[in-house]
């Protein structure tokens, strides 16, 4: 990743599960060099990366290594101070060419890109610069001067491996971003025209609106029924009937967290048993938004006072049993692009009594 506009960096101590695969990932994203493994007891159970022009160095240590030590995952320990909006531009296209998914966010004056890690640990790219505490300190010479080994031990991907994550595959080069101009910034998107260098030395124009990642949810109740929502779309005309829905608008709400506050805003609805059913781009030809559709089950009534914000309008629920959901689905009266997902993934997941899917 290109260092320039890079005005600052908190340095982490990681927990992952994957040394190699972290690894590597962390090479690709942020340039470092792969520098020194930790051993003790002739068990490897860290490892060093750095940046060879500007000596900031990256521990990353096995989970298993860091019992006590808080749990990182849906948290933003690594936050890097970037000098002006093009260079968020910039990050978020060189994530999203490795195929990593970057998201972006926006509070007061304050605006950010985060990418996830392989083991949900999320890395902040910040405009301007906010102080933030919660991380593990720990210091390196960046130089390798201290290494334990002559050459690495852990076998790496070649980088622009996509590393469990949908990107390019290996071998194929990924366009790159030369020029974006932001066309509309409205309270929910912003509309910009990206102009890219193709592999073979061509230039072309893409157009890209920028919208908040969103999570729905198939609450599955004992007797086989789903939750579906009724609502009115203005850019359809027409009211539509779908699963429970919404944003990740909330600065640091993990996608889960999200999931239940939108199910008992909407339905009233709590569960106790969730796993992930299925992640998806809404429209990839147009824009980076995605979704991740959660599995819900023994449900029960939401406590607190839980309700749908007032602009989404008159909300109706019913439920409907599972196999007459994917018959309306097939039938066209479900087009919404989630609920078409989310239904047909929990009907392909069921007999197996959900046994495939993540907790």
């Amino acid at each position: 990743m290109p260092t320039n506009g890079i005005t600052g960096v908190v340095v982490a101590s990681l927990p992952v599960t994957d040394l190699a695969t972290s690894a590597a990932w962390y090479r690709d994203l942020l340039g470092l060099d792969y520098l020194r493994e930790f051993e003790s007891g002739g068990v490897i159970g860290g490892c060093a990366l750095g940046h060879p022009d500007t000596g900031y160095v990256l521990a990353l240590r096995l989970r298993a290594a860091t019992a006590g030590q808080p749990d990182l995952r849906g948290e933003h320990p690594l936050i890097f101070g970037v000098a002006d909006p093009a260079s968020l531009d910039r990050v978020h296209a060189h994530a999203a060419a490795l195929g990593y998914r970057p998201t972006r966010g926006q509070h007061r004056d304050a605006a950010w890109v985060d990418v996830v890690d392989p083991d949900g640990i999320a890395t902040r790219f910040a405009y301007p610069t906010r102080r933030w505490t919660r991380f593990i300190g720990i210091h390196f010479d960046g130089d390798g001067s201290d290494s334990e080994y002559d050459a690495p031990q852990l076998t790496l991907p070649a980088p622009g491996v996509s590393h469990g994550r949908s990107g390019t595959p290996s071998g194929m080069d990924a366009p790159e971003l030369i020029d974006r101009e932001v066309v509309y910034r409205g309270k929910m998107i912003t509309v910009h025209r990206d102009t890219i260098r193709q592999p073979d030395g061509s230039t072309a124009e893409r157009e890209v609106v920028d919208h908040p990642d969103s999570v729905a949810v198939v609450a599955l109740d004992p007797q086989g029924r789903v939750l579906l929502v009724y609502q009115y779309r203005h850019p359809v005309g027409a009211y539509l009937w779908e699963l429970p829905a919404g944003l990740l608008d909330r600065p640091g709400e993990p996608a889960l967290d999200a999931a239940q506050r939108e199910l008992a805003e909407e339905t009233g609805t709590a569960a106790r048993r969730w796993h992930t059913l299925v992640d998806m781009y809404t429209s990839p030809g147009m824009t980076g938004e995605r979704v991740r559709v959660f599995l819900a089950r023994d449900l029960h009534p939401a406590g607190g006072g839980h309700g749908p914000d007032p602009d989404e309008g008159i909300l109706t629920t019913d439920r409907v049993p599972l196999d007459e959901a994917v018959r309306r689905v097939r039938a066209g009266d479900i087009a919404n692009g989630l609920a078409v997902a989310g239904l047909l993934a929990a009907a392909q997941s069921r007999p197996d009594d959900f046994a495939d899917l993540d907790h």
